[in-house]
């Protein structure tokens, strides 16, 4: 997290100098812009304009009204906004003023607390509780959120203390970081949850599996769980390469925002469509000798062979093998070689994603 942090008197400046040089001992980024500095703009709000696209975190040593009225025409989306944090000048109070959960500016205002000697303010409800906020946990744990609206009503649940169930693979322990489960949240098999079942409870589903259509709609948390080996032709272009990972995966029920990492033979490490289609779905991309490749065939007598891929690089396959050296080589294929035009896909599902 990159911090910017702005004063507007000497004062703060001073202060704001302290933080910088303690945050950086914890590695974190941060630069001290005070008002009427060379570098900065004309005015004070127009330096705040400048620097909001280009900080995730700002650090406001002066009063909360100004800060109130300088960044309100700048608030768009709480997954979108940065952090704000407001300081006196006195060094006495911290508090966490926008996206205190999203965009960290809870933990901020603690972690400067904690490093000043400052009173942390934090009003988010779920914290005051001592409870987990969902799109906390799913921050921490790596989980996409898929239906942003439904977390403001599982975080209402959690902070009255109604029944919420969360269907998951992922264990207790691991979701709740060893914490006692909050009142009334229970935690469920994946393979339980029912979309026609009417429990009265707020429910939470972590799965890579498509939904069908339920009546009490459930906040879809999506694990980073799945490999996708990817083989195709020379010149293919990561359109097509999209297209047919989108097909087959939608096809098998998957849903693509649990892609994990892309993998491929290490021939590939130049395939320029194979390179942009991992970059446009943020993910990694991975490449396997074709040695490796060919010892998992030998271990792996199930692997789909194909004749055309053996005369031509040497090996039974690629798709399948290097989604498994990419997961697990004894883990069973989620879904098997499918082949959609120029390029072939597999998939294998990481059990353990949680472990990282």
């Amino acid at each position: 997290m990159e911090v910017a942090i702005l004063s507007l008197t000497r004062g703060g400046g001073e202060l704001g100098a302290r933080l910088q040089r303690l945050l950086q001992e914890q590695g974190v980024f941060a630069r001290v812009d005070l008002y009427r500095r060379e570098d900065c703009a004309p005015s004070f709000k127009e330096t705040v304009v400048r620097l909001w696209p280009r900080y995730r975190a700002f650090v406001f040593i002066m009063a909360t009204g100004i800060v109130v009225r300088t960044i309100a025409p700048l608030i768009r989306d709480k997954r979108e906004d940065p952090a704000v944090v407001v300081m006196d000048e006195a060094g006495r109070f911290v508090i966490s003023l926008l996206s205190g959960h999203m965009g960290g500016a809870n933990r901020l205002a603690e972690t400067i607390a904690r490093l000043a000697g400052a009173t942390p303010v934090i009003t988010t409800a779920t914290d005051v509780l001592g409870l987990p906020a969902v799109e906390v946990l799913a921050l921490d744990r790596g989980l996409k959120i898929e239906n942003f609206a439904a977390v403001k009503r599982v975080n209402a649940a959690l902070s009255n203390g109604e029944p919420v169930v969360f269907y998951t693979d992922m264990p207790a322990k691991i979701l709740f970081a060893d914490r006692s489960l909050p009142p009334g949240v229970e935690v469920r098999p994946e393979k339980d949850y029912r979309p026609d079942r009417k429990e009265g409870k707020v429910t939470v589903v972590i799965t890579p599996r498509l939904l069908p259509p339920a009546e009490e709609e459930p906040l879809v948390l999506r694990p980073p769980c799945l490999v996708a080996g990817i083989g195709c032709r020379r010149g293919t272009s990561a359109e097509e390469i999209k297209a047919a990972l989108a097909e087959v995966m939608a096809a098998e029920g998957l849903s693509l925002a649990s892609l994990r990492k892309i993998a491929s033979a290490e021939l590939k490490t130049d395939e320029q469509g194979l390179i942009e289609a991992a970059l446009s779905l943020n993910v990694p991309l991975e490449f396997h000798s074709l040695e490796k490749i060919k010892e998992l065939y030998r271990r792996r007598p199930d692997l789909t062979v194909s004749p055309l891929v053996q005369n031509k690089i040497g090996v039974g396959g690629v798709c399948e093998a290097a989604s498994l050296l990419s997961s697990s080589p004894d883990a069973p294929l989620l879904v098997p070689r499918t082949k959609k035009g120029r390029v072939t896909v597999a998939v294998t599902l990481v059990k353990s994603w949680w472990w990282g």
